[in-house]
């Protein structure tokens, strides 16, 4: 079942201007139940435009964006429900926090949609632990919060609501390594519940560890969609876009060079280490 469907969407800022600007071109793009997507681009490609439509927050100029069946365009859509049921993930955390305590933040859409005091705040714990936050961050200031933390924090809110999609736009850009790794640790474990998954990102690696399948956008063009693996082991078409190989691709690559007999298709880490495990046995 598609959960997202998106049929030659066109969108201009200024439209009609002396400048306006066509940022998306025909753009098409789909989302099944459970699965993981992600969204590649060099910056200025259209990527977060592109993820402003999937809830309303854009509307096309030229196209259509349905959603759980319905075209959220049309004049009798509810995008109050629409948007607990994909919740997107700003770039910028600070664009999504805007109460004193992290608590209050995370607890403000349950509470909002009906919760009681006591349920928001189970759920908010709930949620913290799902990011990798300590409950005791409940009570702190935001503007004392790490940036790291501010990310996490983010996600928690939106997830809070129990969306059935989940959109992130750069979430492990300005992260460090460790925290980085906890934020693709946990999309896999969302990933594994059953949470749709939009990831853009202009890191490869990221739309590696995570997603299934891939899109680049360039210039506001759809240039390429299929299987991550195939994109990975596409040199050619990487390079053209401005990508190179992950480096467990390549650092493959070279071994199968040197000798070693590993298969093709080897993307991340743990294929690598399996594949090396079944050499050694």
């Amino acid at each position: 079942m598609k959960v997202v469907e998106i049929d030659k969407l066109n969108f201009f800022y200024n439209y009609g201007t002396k400048n306006q600007l066509h940022v998306l071109k025909d753009v098409d793009f789909y989302l099944e139940a459970g699965e993981s997507v992600g969204i590649i681009g060099k910056t200025g490609s259209g990527k977060s435009t592109f993820l402003y439509h999937l809830n309303g927050l854009l509307s096309p100029s030229s196209g259509s964006v349905r959603v759980f069946g319905v075209d959220i365009n049309s004049g009798d859509v509810n995008l109050h429900k629409i948007r607990k049921r994909i919740g997107i993930v700003f770039q910028n955390p600070e664009d999504q926090l805007f109460e004193r305590y992290l608590g209050d933040d995370i607890a403000f859409g349950p509470l909002k949609y009906g919760k009681t005091i006591e349920e928001a705040r189970e759920i908010v714990f709930r949620v913290m632990n799902m990011v990798g936050l300590d409950r005791s961050l409940k009570d702190r200031f935001i503007t004392k919060l790490s940036f790291g933390q501010k990310r996490l924090g983010a996600i928690a809110g939106v997830l809070a609501l129990e969306p059935e999609v989940l959109v992130l736009d750069e979430p492990t850009s300005g992260l460090d390594p460790l925290t980085r790794r906890r934020v693709l640790e946990m999309l896999r474990r969302l990933r594994a519940g059953g949470i749709s998954i939009i990831l853009v990102s202009h890191r490869i690696e990221d739309v590696v560890d995570v997603c299934q399948r891939v899109y680049i956008l360039d210039e506001g063009r759809v240039v390429y969609t299929g299987r991550v693996e195939d994109l990975c082991n596409n040199p050619d078409t990487l390079a053209k876009h401005g990508f190179e190989p992950p480096v467990v691709s390549e650092l493959a690559f070279s071994m199968r060079k040197a000798g070693l007999p590993l298969g093709d298709g080897i993307i991340n880490v743990g294929q690598l280490l399996d594949a090396l495990d079944e050499i050694l046995r």
